[in-house]
């Protein structure tokens, strides 16, 4: 079953943040919404189809996400003071200083780093507009490794057609069981041999298959070996 996602707008996720960043506790956050004219209940519920339940489960998540401490971001990220400052180019003091807590990190840069490490859920199946639109904007470079991938699926696929269609095209009463091979006499067993050879280039509407390993081939050697040591005998 496939669950209908819910966005909450950037607007509604940007009024509840200023919310967090000004309410002493989870309980007034919730009390400033009936208040609020982007994220009261009935807007978001008309807006974003958030029932009552889903509203209080986005202003806790909210809620204890703007409150982390900055050295609990990097902690629940698992990232380092090296990778911080390589990856973002932020100044190590600035970074030592927002972890050991003598300075405090600016909203807007703890915000980027819970949204790049995904640290900020809001619900289940709640996601907010911006999050949405960054997962429907793929570079072109991955849309093309996605169409390769698809390409090599379709030509396995029709690689087993193939297969499948040489296989067919053998006499399964005769050509079932290779074990009994070895009870063939040699007249029989030279001509089975030359039309399992003919048998190697059969494929689908027309298109003969070219350097395809398929089990008509692999049944051709265990017969060829079989001939090698009749000749030795």
């Amino acid at each position: 079953m496939k669950h209908r996602k819910k966005i909450l707008s950037n607007r509604s996720f940007a009024a509840i943040w200023d919310a967090a960043s000004k309410a002493e506790s989870y309980r007034e956050l919730c009390n400033m919404a009936y208040d609020s004219k982007y994220f009261n209940p009935s807007y978001l519920e008309k807006k974003s189809g958030l029932s009552m339940k889903e509203v209080y489960v986005v202003l806790e998540n909210v809620y204890k996400a703007y409150n982390m401490r900055f050295d609990e971001i990097m902690k629940e990220a698992g990232t380092t003071n090296s990778k911080l400052r390589d990856s973002f180019c932020i100044p190590e003091k600035s970074i030592e200083a927002w972890k050991s807590g003598r300075n405090r990190c600016p909203d807007y840069i703890r915000l980027m780093l819970l949204r790049y490490y995904h640290l900020l859920k809001l619900g289940k199946y709640i996601y907010t507009e911006e999050y949405d639109d960054y997962l429907k904007t793929i570079p072109k470079v991955y849309e093309e490794s996605g169409k390769e991938k698809a390409t090599d699926a379709f030509n396995k696929k029709e690689a087993i057609t193939i297969n499948k269609a040489a296989d067919d095209s053998l006499d399964s009463d005769k050509y079932d069981n290779v074990r009994n091979y070895e009870d063939y006499s040699d007249d029989d067993f030279y001509e089975m041999i030359s039309s399992i050879g003919s048998a190697k280039h059969i494929a689908d509407d027309g298109v003969k298959i070219n350097n395809k390993r398929n089990s008509v081939v692999n049944k051709t050697d265990y017969l060829d070996n079989i001939l090698k040591s009749r000749k030795k005998k």
